[in-house]
């Protein structure tokens, strides 16, 4: 009895002596600079999700593709996808590394420069081998992501030849 006491004393004793947890900072909101790059970063990421969904599915045109690129970044995107189809299905995901290189302008940017040394090795078509696969090794990608006054969207990219970074 006396042990039970002391137990509930204890916990009533703990109970007490903690400290109620300090409140936290409100943070800082983005600077506009910061905010450019993260959404720039977003749309270009966005970008590849809907691109690697779809080659799962063997969907040349997702819709939701146009939320994330617009311009030659879109065709160049849908123009993959239909030609992916003749390898079937793909299976897992590129490794993607994405980072900014520049602001235009540089206070309230409305473009931001991205580069990318994209892995392609885990990201293959059911109907190739990794060897043959045209997505396997390293690339090296140049994006252009413009704020079009709606959303941030990649509108220019170019996906230079394996083994390039």
């Amino acid at each position: 009895m006396l042990l039970l006491a002391m137990m509930a004393a204890g916990t009533a004793c703990t109970a007490e002596e903690e400290p109620a947890p300090a409140p936290e900072e409100p943070s800082e909101p983005p600077s506009p600079e910061e905010a450019a790059e993260q959404s720039a970063l977003e749309a270009y990421e966005g970008m590849w999700e809907i691109v690697v969904e779809a080659s799962h599915d063997g969907n040349p045109d997702p819709d939701e593709l146009e939320n994330y690129a617009s311009g030659d970044a879109l065709a160049l995107m849908r123009h993959g996808l239909e030609s992916a189809e003749d390898d079937g299905a793909f299976e897992g995901e590129p490794d993607l590394n994405p980072e900014v290189v520049e602001r235009e302008p540089q206070e309230n940017p409305e473009t931001v420069e991205l580069i990318d040394c994209a892995d392609g090795a885990e990201w293959t078509g059911s109907e190739s081998s990794p060897s043959d696969d045209a997505s396997a090794g390293t690339r090296q990608i140049d994006a252009t992501v413009t704020d079009d006054g709606l959303a941030w969207r990649v509108s220019e990219l170019r996906i230079w030849e394996q083994g390039s970074c």
